[in-house]
Formats: structure tokens, sequence, C-alpha cells
């Protein structure tokens, strides 16, 4: 769940970088973030019921693992956007990966502990979700005040490669980590 939230609280901090520093747009940006939301629910809520019962076929790591590639190459295309249109087709991308990834916390809460164990590994849950807002807002979100290239695309596009990155080495996690 760490690094569930802090994807979800990435993708939408970041968005006002991509939109004044890489596709300059400064003014309309709460219209231009509603609709970046429209359409992250709309491809979540058409897709978890797919990745659900995929994962009953090939297995839960696997999706979980394929939600977190998808979710990282997406981050890694975002500051290469060109339109708000190519932005909101790499917003879906996200969001396929996202939903693949929820839909495996939520499944594999269910699968792992046994029934003594549930509300202590509920509990867990809810701590690492809060530390995944943490890191999300105060580690990645923040690398382009740490950077200091000479241009503020430059800046976020370290920030994004770095939390791409990231996602990676947690697919991998994932795969060494569950059964």
């Amino acid at each position: 769940s760490l690094m569930n939230v802090a994807s979800l609280v990435f993708i939408n901090g970041a968005l006002p970088y991509l939109l004044l520093n890489v596709l300059d747009i400064p003014d309309s940006q709460g219209g231009r973030a509603g609709d970046m939301g429209l359409y992250n629910e709309i491809s979540i809520i058409a897709t978890v019921t797919l990745w659900g019962s995929l994962s009953d076929k090939i297995g839960r790591k696997w999706i979980y693992i394929i939600g977190f590639l998808i979710m990282a190459a997406s981050i890694f295309l975002h500051p290469t956007t060109t339109s708000f249109e190519i932005l909101i087709l790499y917003r879906v991308i996200f969001a396929i990966g996202a939903a693949a990834s929820v839909t495996m916390l939520t499944s594999i809460l269910g699968d792992y502990p046994t029934e003594m164990s549930r509300g202590r590994t509920g509990g867990v849950i809810g701590v690492t979700s809060g530390l995944g807002a943490l890191l999300g807002l105060f580690v990645f979100l923040q690398i382009p005040k740490w950077v200091h290239l000479p241009s503020a695309v430059a800046n976020g596009q370290i920030m994004y490669w770095c939390f791409g990155g990231w996602l990676m080495i947690s697919a991998v996690i994932l795969g060494v980590g569950l059964s």
C-alpha cells in the first residue's frame, strides 16, 4: 500500500508541474486537473474487474507486477508530453496500471493474513498507506527543489524518472516478496 498511495499522491501532485512547465498552461489548471481525474476514474472503473478476473487465472503476484510496470511506463512518458490530449492518454495508461495494483492490494489483504491477524494486517496497511502519502509528498514531489539543473523542465523530468524507477524497483520487490 505504500507505493500504491505514493503513486496516487505523486500523479496528482505533479500535474501542475506538467501543465505549467511542459505544456505552458498557466491558466485553467483546476479544470484540466478535473478532466484528468475524470479520465482516471473512468479508466479504473472500466478495468478493475478485468484485473480481478485475470488475477484468478494467472495469479495476483503477476497482476500486481504488471500494474506497477504499466504505471512506471506511464510515469516515464509523462514529461515527454507535447499536448494535453497526449497527457490524457498517458494518464489513462497510468490509471489502468493503478487499477491493477489497487485491485491486487485488496485481494492480497483477503488472501494472506490468517483469521487471527486480519485486523493487525489492516492496521499495518493503514500505516503504510499514510507513509506512502508522505513519501510521495515529501520525497518524490520535492525532487525538483533538490536538483539544480538549469531548467525547470529538466528538474521535473528527473522527478518523474526517479519515481518511475522506484515503481520498477517496487515491481521487482513484489516479484520476490509475493508467493
